[in-house]
């Protein structure tokens, strides 16, 4: 029990320590904070600063750190202000604490103000003393200074240098991409330059083997009228013995005129077969002209695609009417009206029909 109460009490001491040093530890950081701001603003604001200074809590410096601080900013402040002091335990903390740990620019700054502190009590030998141990420290900080200088400047050289290597890299990757794209476009051009040339030896050709095409189609038009014309003149003979045959005037007949009208007229309008042979005549020496048309024209009586049939093989009016029946006037109209339907027509054969009706 008696241990207990031991550790209880040690518990006790130790949060009471803790505590304590937590409490102290604020403080001071909320004294350096005050400081640091001091520090940033007396140049500008000395009265200001003074004023913060003197109203600050000593009591809560507790390090040397703290107290060397506070004393060199006291003694700046003043100095600002124009106010003279011969109290040198205003600088000695700075001086104590500085001397031993630095930093120089701090150390030069507590030896200066020890210095004029000392000259305003009228020790000249020892302001001298101080005032040369404060310029042996400003070469030291010189020399760090001119160091840091230095170091910077080969810094920067360092960094113009690579930015200079880094910009001749893409100097020369941009030129040598550039003529990359150059040659590519060169190569480009060139190919365009022969596919025009192509082409155009194309379309030369292209209008040569058209020329050609038209001079074929006019040729086999020509030779299309040349055998319509010499189909119709294997047939005039037959017209002609019909014309004779039919005529009103019969003293001028010979027999055998008679017997061969009579022959060709029984063949043609009497015998069926002999007039299917007939029609198949004229359909296979005509590159099945007859077929192409029925084909064309649906639905017509037997005897229009006889009267179609009588025309282009070169019978006239005449003789069309007695093989027909039709009158000749009837005849006439007919084969305009034909002649008109197969002008309208939309048939790649139109022209070719067109070539036999006169």
């Amino acid at each position: 029990m008696s241990n207990c109460k031991v550790y209880i009490r040690i518990l006790l001491v130790g949060l009471v320590l803790c505590s304590i040093c937590c409490t102290e530890s604020c403080s001071s950081r909320r004294s350096l904070l005050v400081m640091d701001a001091i520090e940033s603003y007396i140049q500008e604001r000395p009265d200001s600063a003074l004023k913060v200074l003197n109203g600050l809590d000593r009591t809560l410096l507790t390090t040397d750190k703290l107290r060397a601080k506070f004393s060199l900013l006291y003694c700046a402040a003043l100095n600002k202000n124009h106010i003279d002091t011969s109290d040198l335990s205003i600088i000695q903390p700075a001086v104590d604490f500085y001397s031993k740990n630095g930093p120089p620019v701090e150390k030069m700054k507590a030896y200066y103000y020890c210095g004029c502190i000392h000259a305003n009590r009228g020790e000249d030998g020892l302001a001298m003393h101080d005032y040369q141990l404060a310029l042996e420290d400003s070469s030291i900080i010189s020399d760090n200074l001119f160091k840091e200088r230095k170091i910077n400047r080969l810094r920067l050289a360092t960094i113009l240098l690579s930015s200079l290597f880094f910009i001749g890299i893409i100097v020369v990757l941009y030129f040598r991409k550039k003529r990359e794209l150059d040659n590519r476009i060169e190569e480009l051009s060139d190919l365009h330059f022969e596919s025009q040339q192509m082409l155009n030896l194309q379309n030369i050709q292209t209008a040569a083997i058209s020329e050609q095409l038209a001079q074929k189609d006019a040729a086999l038009l020509l030779l299309r009228k040349q055998f319509a014309s010499l189909y119709k003149a294997q047939f005039r003979t037959l017209n002609d013995l019909c014309s004779a045959y039919l005529s009103p005037v019969k003293k001028d007949r010979k027999d055998v005129l008679y017997a061969e009208a009579m022959r060709q007229l029984d063949v043609i309008v009497n015998d069926g077969e002999a007039q299917n042979k007939f029609m198949s005549m004229v359909n296979g020496s005509l590159d099945n002209i007859i077929d192409k048309f029925r084909r064309d024209m649906p639905g017509r009586k037997e005897l229009d695609y006889r009267f179609f049939v009588y025309v282009i093989v070169g019978f006239d009016a005449t003789t069309i009417s007695n093989l027909t029946g039709y009158s000749v006037g009837t005849v006439y109209t007919k084969k305009n009206r034909l002649k008109g339907e197969l002008s309208n027509l939309s048939s790649e054969f139109r022209d070719f029909y067109l070539e036999f009706i006169d």
